[in-house]
């Protein structure tokens, strides 16, 4: 069990968020670890950690690549979020997301 979780660890903000926090209570994923447009990974990752908080700080950001690629920019800020927040409710979460 973790308390905390950090979704999007490697970026700017979320190695800000991973820092602020107490290691021994946190999980923290980067993209590479744990892609939060894998819905069953993730769900199946938050269940188990059981957190008390959920940060998500990933993102699709790039503003000229999300033009080229709405799919997948709707997928990062939209889709994936509305799952998170389904998530984080079924487990009595707190999710915080960054916009």
């Amino acid at each position: 069990m973790a308390e905390f979780v950090v979704l999007g660890a490697r970026g700017q903000l979320g190695s800000e968020v991973v820092r602020l926090l107490p290691a021994e209570a946190t999980a923290a994923f980067p993209r590479e670890q744990l892609d939060i447009t894998d819905f069953l990974r993730v769900a199946e990752t938050l269940r188990s950690l059981r957190p008390r908080c959920v940060f998500n700080c990933a993102a699709f950001v790039r503003v000229d690549d999300a033009e080229e690629m709405p799919d997948e920019a709707w997928r990062v800020n939209a889709l994936a979020v509305w799952n998170l927040a389904r998530l984080c409710a079924e487990l009595d979460a707190t999710l915080v997301h960054q916009h």
